[in-house]
This record gives structure tokens, C-alpha cells and sequence, in this order.
């Protein structure tokens, strides 16, 4: 009797690290992991946005299925690679580029980083993030129509153009009244390359004018 309760005093008394024999320990609640993969429920409904971008490169994902990589996060340039897209499964999909077709389709990872966030893990490029709409960029400040005495140009968002005469046409240059093409902005110059074979490009310097970005010489109609 006397062994008994000596012992049941040593439990009640003994510090939690210290289990004299015949003390059953009580088991200890484990801490969660910290930084690990978060649980991806394949029955978890999201949608994929239409534009991504790791801080360099820009991604566009088109609601046709077709994609767009861009080499800078810009828009107005030319795409360095454009292909198709698919989503395989919850957690993937699968990029087919056209300028390498008939080679094996790319596997492009969904990992899950927080309530309702995603990212894309393409080849070995950094992680891709969902963002509502592309950076804003100088092209976007240029976008519209301008005007001056002898020109009416019309930039879209699609990278093409409208020109228009508006003075007298130099001799033999009768294309010149009215045409269509693809513009760019090159450092501080607008250049409209007309779709048109033959016909030469036009150049604009782009200035600052009342705290806005022109093309030298136009205005707002």
C-alpha cells in the first residue's frame, strides 16, 4: 500500500518531460507542417484566368484555346511562342506550341498556393500568377484615334491600325489616302508598317505633351 502511493505522488508531481514508470503519457498534438503543398481537392471548382505573368514574362490564355507567351510584360509585342492549350486533368495542362509541332505536348502543373490562388509551373521558368487584366504599358496610353491637319491615324488594342490622309496626297503616293497595318512603339518612335505590300512605313515621334504621350505633331479629335 505504501509502494502505491508513493508512486501515484511521483506522477501527479513529475514535470511533463520526466514519465516515472508506471505513468502512462498522454499523447501531444502535433504542429501543422509549415510551407508545405496545400491540399487540392479534385472536386474544387476554379476557373483559370486569361492572363498570367511571373514578374518577366506575360502568359495570355484564350478562351479558344489558344495561348500566347510574351518575352516581357508587354502585350503590344510579338508573342516569342504561340500554341494551343488543354486542361487534362484538376491539377495540369498541356501546351502544344505550333512552332514545334508534332513534338510531345508540355505538361504545365495548377499548384494551389492559398484560398481561390493558383499558379502554373511552366518548364523551368518561375512560377506564373492569375492576374485581372495585362500591366499597363506606354502603348496603352497611345490606343485611339488621333489627328492633325494632314494625317488621321486610329491605333487598336489588337496591334493593327487605321491611316488616313487628311491633306493633299504627294504625287504617285495615292496608297497613301487610306490603308491598314500593324504598329509598334520602339523606344520613343511609333512606326506603322502598312499591310500593303510596297508601300513605306510611318514613322512618329512619340513626345510628351500637357503630361501626355503623343505621337509629335497630333492631337485628340
Amino acid at each position: 500500500m505504501r509502494s502505491t502511493t508513493i508512486m501515484l505522488t511521483a506522477c501527479l508531481l513529475s514535470p511533463v518531460a520526466l514519465v516515472p514508470a508506471g505513468c502512462e503519457s498522454q499523447p501531444q498534438a502535433q504542429p501543422a507542417a509549415l510551407g508545405g503543398p496545400l491540399y487540392f481537392d479534385p472536386t474544387e471548382k476554379y476557373e483559370l484566368g486569361e492572363w498570367w505573368s511571373n514578374g518577366e514574362l506575360l502568359l495570355r490564355m484564350r478562351r479558344n484555346a489558344a495561348y500566347e507567351l510574351y518575352a516581357e510584360n508587354n502585350r503590344y509585342r510579338t508573342p516569342v511562342e504561340r500554341g494551343r492549350w488543354t486542361q487534362r486533368n484538376y491539377a495540369a495542362l498541356e501546351f502544344e506550341p505550333y512552332e514545334r509541332a508534332g513534338s510531345p505536348v508540355e505538361r504545365v502543373i495548377i499548384d494551389k498556393v492559398g484560398p481561390g490562388e493558383y499558379v502554373l509551373l511552366l518548364r523551368n521558368l518561375k512560377p506564373f500568377a492569375s492576374i485581372a487584366s495585362p500591366p499597363n504599358v506606354l502603348e496603352d496610353q497611345l490606343l485611339g484615334q488621333w489627328v492633325s491637319d494632314e494625317h488621321a491615324i486610329m491605333l487598336r488594342t489588337d496591334g493593327s491600325y487605321r491611316y488616313d490622309r487628311r491633306g493633299s496626297i504627294p504625287a504617285g503616293q495615292a496608297a497613301l489616302a487610306g490603308h491598314e497595318g500593324a504598329w509598334e512603339v520602339r523606344g520613343d518612335t511609333l512606326t506603322l508598317q502598312p499591310a500593303a505590300a510596297g508601300l513605306t512605313p510611318l514613322t512618329f515621334k512619340v513626345v510628351t505633351q500637357d503630361n501626355v504621350l503623343t505621337p509629335q505633331g497630333m492631337r485628340r479629335p
